[in-house]
């Protein structure tokens, strides 16, 4: 069922484009749970359970996308925390690696682009 919305909020957080663009990646060609549970007009609210095939676990996507890089909130930044530093460190890493390597969203780019890129 496709839905038409303004605003998507997962797990009470308010994803901007980076944050859905993120998860598009994540949770390409997985199998998730995508519980709603509000529908206010054109916002939606829903919990979003990605489930690993190789670990018999569930990872809350809405909790994993609750970073100030990603989503809106009004709680407090904890970007003071270290474990926190160490996961946006190792994200933006991760990010440039794939980057480089032409992995998940930047497999299929323009020949073009490609080119552009290293002119710079």
């Amino acid at each position: 069922m496709l839905v038409e919305m303004e605003t998507l909020l997962i797990s009470g957080v308010n994803i901007g484009n980076l944050g859905y663009g993120w998860l598009e990646t994540i949770v390409k060609d997985k199998e998730i749970n995508f519980i709603p549970f509000s529908n206010k007009g054109k916002n939606v609210e829903a919990q979003v359970f990605l489930i690993e095939q190789d670990q018999p676990r569930l990872i809350d996507v809405g909790k994993a996308i609750d970073i100030d890089w990603f989503c809106k909130n009004s709680r407090a930044s904890s970007k003071t925390d270290s474990y926190v530093k160490r996961y946006l460190r190792q994200l933006k890493y991760l990010e440039s690696s794939a980057k480089f390597h032409h992995n998940g969203q930047w497999a299929n780019l323009p020949e073009h682009f490609s080119m552009a890129e290293k002119e710079i």
